[in-house]
């Protein structure tokens, strides 16, 4: 996912309003590498980490509080 990518996902989730991840994934397929907390009904999104397929793919970001 490049970094254009990552910004256009970060608006439209930024304006999503009573939105779910499902949503705000559907045109953004690999927005599945972005970890993120969000609370839709503040607008607030943290992001955690931005990974490559192999670091998601190994699985450790499951482990993280």
């Amino acid at each position: 996912m490049t970094v254009d990518a990552v910004m256009a996902w970060f608006r439209k989730a930024r304006r999503a309003n009573g939105a779910s991840f499902e949503e705000i994934r559907e045109p953004f397929p690999a927005a599945d590498r972005v970890i993120v907390t969000a609370d839709f009904r503040h607008r607030v999104i943290y992001v955690k980490a931005l990974l490559t397929h192999k670091e998601y793919d190994r699985g450790e970001w499951k482990k993280w509080p």
